[in-house]
Parts: C-alpha cells; sequence; structure tokens
C-alpha cells in the first residue's frame, strides 16, 4: 500500500541500513511521543524523524519537535539535519503550521544544512512551498542517500536537482 508508514523504516534509517549503506550506531539524542532525534557524530549528520501518531493533536506535535531542537548546542552548528517526515500524514492546520514556522526558523539557525525526506510527490509539493514561504535554502529529496550527503555537506546541487521534485508533480 502506497504511502502507508513502514515500521521498520525508522529503526533501519537510525541504523544506517538503507541502500547498501553499512550499518552505524546513531545515539538517540532526545525521545518524545512524536518525533525523535538521533546523531550520527561520525559523518556529522542528525536526524530528526516524526513517527506516525493517529490523531495526535497538532500542538503536541510542535511542542515534540520544540523539544528535540532545544537540544541542539553550539557543536551542532556544524552539522547537518536530516528532517524526515515519510512516515507522516500532512498535516495543514493553522496551529501546525504556525508552530512549524518557528520549529523551522530554528532548525535553520541551529544547523549548517537541512534536508527534508519526503515519500510522496504530494509532500514534495508542500515542502517547496514552505521553502520558498520561508525563503530558505532547505534541500528536498525522496533518496534517504541524497538527504544524508546534503547534510554531511557531501552534495553539491546543480540546476537540474532543482527540477527533480519540482513542486507542479503529480501523485
Amino acid at each position: 500500500m502506497r504511502g502507508a508508514p513502514r515500521a521498520s523504516t525508522a529503526s533501519s534509517i537510525v541504523r544506517g541500513e538503507r541502500r547498501g549503506h553499512s550499518p552505524r550506531v546513531r545515539s538517540l539524542v532526545v525521545n518524545t511521543p512524536h518525533v525523535a532525534l538521533f546523531e550520527d557524530a561520525s559523518r556529522g549528520i542528525v536526524w530528526l524523524i516524526r513517527r506516525p501518531t493517529e490523531g495526535a493533536v497538532s500542538a503536541e506535535i510542535v511542542d515534540c519537535y520544540r523539544r528535540c531542537l532545544e537540544a541542539a548546542d553550539a557543536r551542532h552548528a556544524r552539522m547537518g539535519l536530516v528532517v524526515d517526515v515519510r512516515n507522516t500524514v500532512l498535516r495543514e492546520d493553522r496551529v501546525f503550521e504556525q508552530g512549524m514556522k518557528l520549529v523551522r526558523a530554528r532548525a535553520t539557525r541551529s544547523f549548517a544544512r537541512v534536508a527534508v525526506l519526503v515519500a510522496t510527490p504530494r509532500g514534495a509539493r508542500k515542502a517547496h512551498q514552505v521553502r520558498q514561504e520561508d525563503e530558505s535554502a532547505d534541500f528536498v529529496t525522496y533518496d534517504p542517500v541524497e538527504a544524508e550527503r546534503w547534510a554531511a555537506g557531501e552534495y553539491v546541487r546543480t540546476p537540474r536537482d532543482e527540477g527533480a521534485l519540482a513542486p507542479d508533480e503529480r501523485e
């Protein structure tokens, strides 16, 4: 079933087992009911992984993001952040949007680079829309390897990349 959350995805990403990557240990920094923050200090990457949660209240989700990002300190300013929202349902209510605007600003200030990992064309469109509204340089991708490379500072964006996840893609 397309778009359905896979229980093993977050744990396999955390262990670094996707797409031929050798397993590596990522340290859990903060764990909340809706969001977890992991660090891979060896690559200079922090993962912010949103969990699928049925019926969650928007304010609670925003608070979980905020609590995770409060753990960012001066050493994280040189690291990249991967925001993994592949296992979530798109939310567009006012409370969520307003709260997430502050969360995104904090993420941009706290990390050198931000990659947003999405699962669907609809998620990519939303991420591009938010990127334009925030005037941010976040990198949006479907590929966890690309997201890691961007966050680690190993990926150089080309003009072709801008069209790869164009906001007008259809599901």
